[in-house]
């Protein structure tokens, strides 16, 4: 993701450079063509994609984070009891999970079901 994102980085700044250079031209009334005209009147829809973009690398970060320990959470669980974890344990121990870091999930596992899906992986 990251050579991705870092790929995007610089097709958006080429794309600005461009853009202003055409910006530039309009401003001295020189004709720019149709399809710099298209990049011109939809040059912010980029702008709005690159933004969400970002927006959405940090809530990617975050819930990232989140998950793993989740995950670690679980998996000691597991292994605390040698594989032998029954639906009950869990959610008694989610609860204290819960209680103790001052957070409230909802659902059956809430926040917790992409990590249990993953400990289904470790069985």
């Amino acid at each position: 993701m990251k050579k991705m994102m870092k790929k995007f980085t610089n097709s958006f700044d080429n794309i600005t450079k461009y853009y202003n250079f055409l910006i530039t031209k309009t401003k001295k009334h020189e004709y720019v063509g149709i399809v710099n005209e298209w990049l011109i009147d939809n040059y912010y829809l980029l702008v709005e994609h690159k933004n969400e973009l970002l927006r959405t690398k940090n809530k990617f970060k975050k819930s990232s984070k989140n998950l793993n320990e989740h995950y670690y959470y679980l998996r000691n669980i597991v292994h605390k009891k040698y594989y032998n974890v029954d639906f009950k344990y869990l959610v008694e121990e989610l609860k204290k999970y819960q209680k103790d870091n001052n957070e409230v999930y909802t659902g059956a596992l809430g926040v917790f079901d992409p990590a249990v899906n993953g400990l289904a992986a470790l069985a």
